[in-house]
């Protein structure tokens, strides 16, 4: 079985639960073979502070667009005037 599960984005308890379940379902003989087939460091990324401005702009970008169509999915759903999205 090759699969990768990320530690930081899954998780460290869930990749455990993972290996246990696979183990459970006859993938892997034991526990320790469950987790080296499924988990795996790599080294950190480090994020980009020269493109902080691009990251801020799509994100204001991105709560207006979620704004400006709340009242379009609210109405879609049958629930307008309910609470504003955003």
């Amino acid at each position: 079985m090759d699969l990768f599960f990320n530690s930081i984005g899954f998780g460290l308890v869930t990749a455990s639960i993972l290996a246990l379940a696979a183990v459970g379902l006859g993938a892997f003989s034991d526990v320790p073979a469950a987790s080296a087939a499924l988990v795996h460091f790599e080294e950190p990324v480090t994020p980009d502070d020269g493109a902080m401005a691009t990251y801020e702009g799509t994100y204001r970008g991105y709560v207006e667009a979620r704004r400006s169509l709340g009242e379009v999915y609210r109405s879609m759903t049958g629930q307008e005037g309910s609470r504003r999205m955003g």
